[in-house]
């Protein structure tokens, strides 16, 4: 009977193992997206056009956060999602 513990014990690690395999991966894209919506500094000191670029997209993206903010405190209560 002993095989057939240790086929399951190995079944249970490698699925943690996968677990951890998928959460790294979002991790891993999640930096990714982070990186390219806030280029490292080096990159922004050494090249203004794309400093300039970052700040827009940036201020874009309050801009629309704003918006919707707006839209959202606009409308009454009972309308708003909880």
């Amino acid at each position: 009977g002993q095989s057939k513990t240790k086929t399951k014990r190995q079944s249970k690690t490698s699925k943690r193992l996968n677990q951890g395999q998928k959460t790294r991966e979002v991790y891993r894209e999640e930096a990714k997206r982070l990186q390219k919506a806030h280029p490292a500094p080096v990159t922004v000191a050494t090249n203004p056009q794309a400093r300039k670029q970052a700040e827009k997209t940036l201020q874009g993206l309050d801009l629309k956060r704003a918006m919707v903010m707006k839209e959202v405190l606009d409308k009454p209560v009972a309308l708003r999602k909880k």
